[in-house]
């Protein structure tokens, strides 16, 4: 067979090809996304985690709160990360009203402080008024604890009330806290205290 008519079989084989039966194999490619996935709106949750930042950031910086007073001040800060509308307004509103955070007397929200709580402090500077309570006296205290086999409590608190009043141990301790199984005192003079304690247990001469 001469080289014309290899050339002309191939030819007539080439065109006798379906190719629509050819598989072909290709590369699999995600194409890339050409919109960013938009940012949704925050949780409440979310939204009382980013205040309370906010506000705890605010009173590092400057000592106390003096920017934000209402949902309207935190509102620049949430329309920079998720999409400005009603409901992102409504739920920053419900974030602040689930904080239930208390106000100074210029109207700045307290980081550190619920309504309750303010509540409770109003209570206690009444009370302290009341009792003549006066300035914190600072000193080395030390503790020391008198354990008790008998842990009735009402023997417990007749013994830390007869140890109040008792003039022997006046000056040797600050407090006496009544505990679960014993006493507990509150001392700046404890070699003292334990003196006086040791001489009372150990001391078999009653009368």
């Amino acid at each position: 067979m001469d080289s014309n008519s290899i050339e002309n079989n191939s030819s007539e084989s080439s065109s006798n090809i379906n190719f629509q039966n050819v598989k072909t194999t290709t590369t699999s490619m995600t194409p890339a996304p050409t919109i960013i996935k938009e940012r949704t709106s925050p949780t409440r949750t979310d939204c009382e985690k980013a205040i309370r930042r906010i506000l705890m950031r605010e009173t590092l910086q400057n000592g106390k709160n003096l920017h934000f007073r209402n949902s309207s001040d935190f509102m620049p800060y949430f329309e920079s990360l998720y999409p400005a509308g009603p409901s992102l307004q409504k739920q920053v509103q419900r974030a602040i009203k689930a904080m239930d955070l208390a106000k100074d007397k210029d109207g700045f929200f307290f980081i550190d402080r619920t309504k309750e709580q303010i509540s409770d402090d109003n209570d206690i500077k009444k009370l302290f008024q009341t009792s003549g309570a006066q300035n914190p006296i600072s000193t080395e205290i030390e503790t020391v604890f008198l354990p008790l086999n008998d842990s009735d409590s009402d023997t417990i608190r007749f013994l830390s009330k007869k140890l109040s009043s008792s003039k022997s141990y006046t000056g040797k301790f600050i407090a006496v806290i009544p505990a679960a199984n014993g006493i507990v005192f509150l001392t700046n003079q404890k070699e003292r205290l334990i003196h006086e304690l040791e001489y009372d247990l150990n001391d078999s001469s009653l009368s």
